[in-house]
């Protein structure tokens, strides 16, 4: 009697006899070290003090300029900072890897204590001196890298970093042209029930105050 089996038994059969061919190792990925690790933590730490200052600038800013800016330091150093870590998951590691970002110095602690329109100009000018310092560790870090990867990620941190000078820029000059006004015009004695503003310095308005400019 000839033993006949199925097709598929025999199949099966085959499959096992086959070798096991062992499976694909997980792709290798370069640790980030050296100047790369350093610029990452330094843009780290300048995002955690964006976020710091514009929460600040959210809460006491007193002209919406001001507050606005601050939104948006605190939106686009968060979004930087998942950037970064999602960058570093990829290559074995994550922003919690660096240590902590804590790096509070005298003029970030005493835009605290300032208030009102003093406030909004001493946080744009510093908004300003922090944008140009990661402006310029950026324009060095892109040329000494060899990661292509994070060197797309530092030209998309400069294009915000840009965007957030000229926007500090915005505050500062809008501030200014506020106390350029009130410099040149200052409210007038009343006299004979009439109140107005006037230039200073001008004629009609030294006229009115009975006062000879010569």
């Amino acid at each position: 009697m000839t033993l006949r089996l199925a097709p598929w038994v025999l199949a099966l059969g085959i499959a096992l006899a086959a070798p096991v061919r062992a499976a694909d190792p997980p792709p290798v990925t370069a640790p980030v070290l050296g100047g790369d690790r350093a610029t990452i933590r330094q843009m780290h730490e300048a995002d955690q003090t964006a976020i710091q200052m514009g929460k600040l600038a959210r809460d006491k800013g007193s002209a919406r300029a001001a507050r606005d800016l601050g939104r948006v330091l605190i939106a686009d150093g968060s979004r930087a900072e998942q950037e970064l870590d999602k960058f570093l998951r990829t290559r074995g590691s994550d922003l919690s890897a660096l240590g902590s970002a804590t790096s509070a110095d005298a003029d970030h602690e005493l835009l605290a204590t300032k208030v009102g329109a003093e406030f909004d100009r001493a946080f744009a000018l510093q908004a300003i001196h922090d944008a140009q310092t990661v402006l310029d560790r950026l324009s060095s870090a892109r040329i000494e890298t060899a990661d292509d990867d994070l060197r797309a990620i530092y030209d998309d941190l400069t294009k915000l970093a840009s965007a957030h000078k000229r926007a500090a820029e915005a505050v500062v000059a809008a501030q200014s042209s506020r106390g350029a006004e009130r410099r040149v015009f200052s409210p007038l004695r009343p006299r004979d029930g009439f109140t107005a503003m006037a230039p200073v310095g001008n004629a009609a308005g030294a006229a009115l105050r009975g006062v000879d400019e010569g």
